[in-house]
């Protein structure tokens, strides 16, 4: 698999905004397909040195989801792609705010 996961890295490294696109393209489609939400945050979220697509939905009951893709391979990001502010959130926190929803 790490062999799979470094060519996948080698080609999206041509198109980086890919990664990112596609987690707003998966995000849209998991607020468009959730009942009852109130809010929701999609961000890419840091584990081993990889990014992840994760969706943190707050519902009109209260509950909260964090939904993941699981068929997501990450992405091996460069921090020269991201802003200040992006950088320290990243730091700070362990992920990337990219997108927020509200009802």
């Amino acid at each position: 698999m790490g062999l799979l996961s470094d060519i996948f890295d080698f080609i999206s490294s041509f198109d980086e905004g890919s990664y990112i696109d596609n987690a707003r393209e998966w995000g849209d489609e998991v607020w468009n397909n959730s009942i009852n939400k109130k809010s929701a945050t999609l961000c890419l979220y840091l584990v081993n040195n990889r990014l992840y697509k994760r969706m943190h939905i707050v519902y009109y009951d209260g509950n909260i989801a964090n939904i993941t893709n699981e068929g997501d391979g990450g992405w091996s990001y460069s921090e020269k792609k991201f802003t200040r502010s992006q950088k320290r959130q990243l730091d700070e926190e362990g992920c990337i705010d990219i997108k927020m929803y509200k009802k």
